[in-house]
């Protein structure tokens, strides 16, 4: 394989390979501009050489005519004669064939000139032909002629010589004109050559800038980058391998800030974990808190009125008639059923993290369940302060549900109490009602109503809208009610006096299994 393609061959980056291809032009355009000058310089020399002998003619013919004129008075011999005119011919001779002259070789001269060498060698074929004529042919004898014709054969070596001299003057005219004319085209090869060369080395610069741009450019963004800005973009300009390399360096940025959003989305994750981590653990700190002053609250009305009843028992005289002991006792038997709640709840929330809660599902009268929670708050509130109050249609005597019964009595429970904990005087309403397939419950008080900052996180663990309060009456009445195919919900009131919680549950259409 050629040198150069297999160069080519394995230069296969395009950038290489344009630069390449510059440099063997540029190595081509050199060594052709090299011979191209040496040849017009030879050219140049071998013209210079035939208008020296073309020159040299005059000179030639000159001598032997001189030689001739002494031939003709007796001075000179004949071989003097003859060796000047043999001397003429081959310069003549060179001139047309080529040859060594004075120790100089030249060239024949060129096609374009063989008219004028032509007139020349015709002029000195006249020329010696008179000569061998009149004067060498004649020489054998003792005299070439009287006075008179050698006068006139002076006249015509005269004007034959001056022929031949006027036809060698004609081209070294013709012959300088050209050596002239080469000498100029010679400059302006030279002028177009040197422009070549610069217009190629410009072009090799250029390529050379545009590698050198994009990796300043590139150096730049690198400095950007180091300096932590990441939305750096480098502009794509090419297809060869500075603009897959620009391509690159931009995916690798986008690639460090794709992982450094995600590291900060991941540490804002992990900071907003710890966050709630730690309101978790202050909510269970807060939790603990209330829920033993929670059970503290209905334990000690227990004890003290356990105590005033054993008191009367022993015959302590105790001013406690027999109508005040049963009122007592209920609301002992009340308290015991609230802290029965409390327990309950606590209980449940453990089943709900473990998944482990079930129900017991049965058919049960939802007009029963709320009579059993009311009559259970009713014992937890100051009548003279707070008006407790149930509300359905007439015709409303029984609404059935499938449903697992302590869950939903626990659930009216705890929405019951906690509209007791927020409203010390005023009225709580319960209401049911039934809308198609479901039955609505709805609690209604005229309390403070509902926080917004725990609007949205009211039924979550641990939030309560109370400043008492375990914080978990809500959270489990919500996964019981959802437990049952139904839906809880909570709102101010629109006059702006207290909240109302509600809550749905689907209706049982026929009657099966045991009724609760």
């Amino acid at each position: 394989m050629n040198p150069i393609l297999a160069l080519l061959h394995r230069a296969k980056s395009r950038v290489i390979l344009k630069i390449t291809l510059l440099v063997i032009v540029e190595i081509g355009l050199i060594c052709g501009s090299f011979f191209i000058l040496t040849y017009y310089q030879s050219q140049g020399s071998s013209i210079g050489k035939s208008i020296n002998a073309a020159g040299k003619n005059r000179y030639l013919t000159s001598n032997s005519l001189f030689q001739t004129e002494k031939f003709l008075d007796g001075s000179s011999n004949i071989l003097t004669l003859e060796n000047g005119i043999n001397n003429l011919e081959a310069n003549i001779g060179a001139l047309k064939y080529g040859g060594a002259i004075s120790g100089a070789n030249i060239k024949s001269v060129p096609p374009d000139f063989s008219g004028y060498l032509n007139n020349v060698i015709r002029d000195f074929s006249a020329y010696k032909a008179l000569i061998q004529d009149k004067i060498i042919d004649r020489s054998q004898g003792s005299q070439v002629g009287t006075p008179e014709t050698v006068l006139v054969l002076r006249q015509d070596l005269e004007a034959t010589a001056s022929n031949l001299v006027r036809s060698s003057d004609i081209l070294v005219t013709a012959l300088g004109s050209y050596a002239d004319n080469n000498s100029q085209n010679l400059i302006m090869l030279q002028i177009f050559l040197a422009i070549l060369n610069i217009g190629i080395l410009v072009l090799i610069l250029y390529l050379v800038t545009r590698i050198l741009r994009p990796i300043s450019v590139l150096t730049q963004a690198t400095r950007e980058i180091k300096k932590g800005n990441l939305s750096y973009h480098v502009e794509h300009k090419s297809d060869d391998e500075l603009g897959e390399l620009t391509d690159s360096f931009n995916s690798m940025i986008n690639s460090i800030r794709a992982y450094i959003e995600e590291q900060r989305r991941l540490s804002d994750e992990l900071k907003t974990a710890n966050q709630e981590i730690q309101q978790r653990e202050r909510m269970k700190d807060e939790f603990i808190n209330v829920a033993a002053h929670e059970m503290r609250t209905p334990v000690q009305p227990i004890l003290g009125l356990s105590e005033l009843l054993k008191s009367k028992k022993r015959g302590n005289e105790v001013a406690v008639t027999d109508g005040e002991e049963d009122e007592l006792l209920d609301i002992i038997i009340s308290n015991a059923k609230r802290l029965l709640l409390l327990e309950e709840n606590i209980l449940d929330v453990s089943r709900l993290e473990n998944k482990l809660l079930k129900l017991n599902k049965e058919e049960c009268d939802l007009v029963k369940i709320i009579s059993i929670a009311i009559q259970d708050a009713e014992n937890q509130i100051d009548k003279n302060m707070v008006e407790l109050a149930a509300y359905k249609p007439t015709e409303l005597n029984t609404l059935l549900v499938y449903a697992d019964r302590s869950k939903l009595i626990q659930v009216v429970s705890n929405l019951l109490n906690n509209a007791i904990k927020v409203t010390k005087a005023g009225s709580i309403w319960i209401y049911l009602e039934k809308d198609d397939n479901k039955a609505i419950v709805s609690v209604k008080d005229t309390g403070p109503g509902i926080d917004p900052s725990v609007e949205a996180k009211l039924f979550l663990k641990f939030v309560t809208h109370s400043s008492s309060g375990t914080g978990l009456g809500l959270f489990i009445s919500k996964s019981i009610v959802e437990a049952h195919g139904g839906k809880i919900w909570a709102f101010n009131n629109t006059d702006g006096k207290g909240a109302t919680f509600a809550f749905t549950l689907p209706l049982l259409e026929s009657r099966h299994g045991t009724q609760c």
